[in-house]
């Protein structure tokens, strides 16, 4: 029957459109930024929008990024420079899209920049704009307990020296908020991708400018890049303890004796 039906089939004609020759990207952080580079460099013209101020995005709430410590604001700034006088960049800083309609190849954009809106028309859509750190009240003891912590306060603190004294105790626990039952109602079920290889990095930094700390990492599984598993390698050297639990029994916080 379907070699029958074969015989009355008609080739399909392949579907040709015009492509505005622009791009808008949303999201002026390292991505976007990145992003809009590579496009000018092809001769077209971009359309960067970012909702903040200014640019770099998530990287403005950090101290240092990536294991040679490096400042944030030493990324962003690079990126920042090479978008920075392109004549086909255009950056719209506090602005947003508040409509869009169309299909690849002619999006009808309208953009907000305070009170006033603009039409553009663009050819391609690309959304960059990044993540947020969680936040949940109450988890393992977050905004609940003064010592417990984000990694990005984490981060802020090892530069700062802010409450942190050499020989002191570290508990880091990996997969927090994330990894969680599909049954569980408004679950995270995925596996954020980064947090295992900041949380290396972060522990570290901690080693190198408080080299008496005692760091104890709470993982399920250790998920990092390929180019990080040498790191790994080094914080166990350096002391770093390692303690592996199921998903079926996290950890347990609680105040301690003071």
């Amino acid at each position: 029957m379907s070699v029958a039906r074969a015989k009355l089939l008609e080739a399909q004609e392949e579907a040709v459109t015009q492509i505005e020759p622009s791009v808008l990207v949303i999201g002026a952080g390292v991505a976007g930024m990145a992003a809009a580079e590579v496009i000018a460099k092809k001769g077209f013209n971009v359309y960067l929008v970012e909702k903040q101020d200014k640019v770099g995005g998530f990287l403005n709430e950090l101290t240092t990024v990536n294991f040679d410590n490096r400042p944030a604001s030493q990324v962003v700034a690079n990126y920042e420079g090479r978008i920075t006088g392109k004549e086909n960049i255009k950056l719209m800083l506090n602005s947003e899209v508040v409509e869009a309609k169309g299909s690849i190849g002619e999006f009808e954009v309208v953009i907000k920049t305070g009170t006033k809106k603009e039409n553009l028309t663009v050819g391609i859509v690309i959304v960059a704009t990044g993540a947020v750190a969680l936040e949940e009240k109450g988890l393992f003891g977050l905004k609940t307990l003064p010592e417990v912590m984000t990694e990005v306060e984490f981060n802020s603190r090892i530069a700062s020296g802010e409450g942190i004294e050499d020989g002191e105790t570290f508990a880091v626990i990996h997969c927090a908020g994330s990894r969680e039952e599909a049954a569980l109602e408004g679950s995270r079920t995925w596996c954020s991708g980064i947090c295992c290889m900041v949380a290396l990095e972060h522990s570290l930094e901690l080693l190198e400018k408080y080299p008496n700390s005692r760091v104890f990492h709470f993982y399920r599984d250790l998920r990092v890049f390929y180019n990080a598993e040498d790191k790994y390698r080094e914080a166990r050297k350096k002391g770093v303890v390692f303690v592996r639990f199921d998903g079926d029994t996290p950890p347990d916080v609680k105040k301690g004796k003071d």
